[in-house]
């Protein structure tokens, strides 16, 4: 979502470093670099325009959003390396905590 919230307002400074931490994420992950940012803009460019025209909820647009973007680094995940239940299981665990701070905290 911050990266969502940086595009949006041109917080440029902003952007740099969450693009920076999602390059963290990828090395430790073992994804490609600029994977990550690479799939938030693609969900950014494509994907929130067609939620927002086709749903009128707009508090809920935000999960939809997370929920897509975990979606991508599913099947990235899935590209690169074996899927076992404890991988599903953990990125289950990460939507849903990030869907409860999200939640209480925005």
């Amino acid at each position: 979502m911050a990266f969502f919230v940086c595009l949006k307002r041109r917080y440029n400074y902003s952007l740099m470093f969450v693009i920076i931490t999602f390059c963290f994420i990828e090395l430790n992950n073992g994804f490609k670099i600029f994977s990550l940012s690479l799939l938030a803009t693609f969900v950014y460019v494509f994907i929130a325009p067609y939620i927002k025209r086709t749903l009128s909820f707009n508090s809920f647009n935000s999960y939809i959003y997370m929920a897509v973007f975990y979606l991508g680094i599913y099947i990235m995940w899935s590209l690169n390396n074996d899927l076992t239940p404890q991988i599903n299981y953990t990125l289950l665990v990460n939507l849903v905590i990030d869907f409860i701070i999200f939640g209480v905290f925005i």
